[in-house]
């Protein structure tokens, strides 16, 4: 006779030594491609920041040269621009570098005077996380005439935006970006 609270050794079962072991596999193999994608995501989403973060970089810094070439900009005069003479006579690539200082945010702190493009950046203010350094080549489009009757020059210009600021130019990140504008 069964006493009570005792169970019959034919009701109970537990997991196989098979069933633990296959269990334990499935387990291996999950768990680390879980891991990856979840690192792979974390990763993706550094990137996409430092990748908007860049594009807001680059339109603050169009528009800052906008606003030096028409005399309104409170960092840049036009004189400052190193392709702030187009004409003829300067058609050709600049190899003088503008160095902008941006914070975190995209923002134009000011401009790097000092700074040759290779170096780290090495100013005193700590919100400087990025520089954007830009250049720019003028052409003169034979045959095409402003109403002025004057040639028509474009301006091309290429932006680098990159971080960390204080790290040589080689050891930067960066987005490249160029863009074509009609000169005076």
């Amino acid at each position: 006779m069964k006493g009570i609270g005792h169970l019959s050794t034919s009701t109970v079962r537990g997991y196989t030594l098979t069933e633990v072991m296959i269990a334990m596999a499935v387990m291996a193999v999950t768990i680390p491609i879980v891991l990856g994608l979840v690192i792979a995501g974390g990763e993706s989403s550094r990137q996409s920041e430092r990748t908007t973060r860049a594009v807001m970089t680059a339109r603050s810094v169009f528009e800052e040269l906008r606003r030096a070439s028409n005399g309104s900009s409170a960092i840049l005069k036009e004189a400052d621009l190193p392709w702030s003479e187009v004409s003829s006579e300067n058609i050709g690539e600049s190899e003088d570098w503008l160095i902008f200082e941006v914070d975190s945010e995209g923002r134009i702190l000011g401009v790097a005077d000092e700074m040759e493009y290779g170096e780290g950046w090495s100013g005193d203010g700590s919100e400087v996380t990025t520089i954007a350094a830009v250049r720019g080549m003028a052409t003169d489009l034979e045959g095409v005439q402003r109403a002025d009757g004057e040639t028509l020059t474009t301006l091309q210009l290429e932006l680098r935006v990159e971080s960390p600021a204080r790290a040589q130019a080689a050891h930067r990140k960066q987005k490249i970006y160029y863009k074509t504008d009609s000169g005076r």
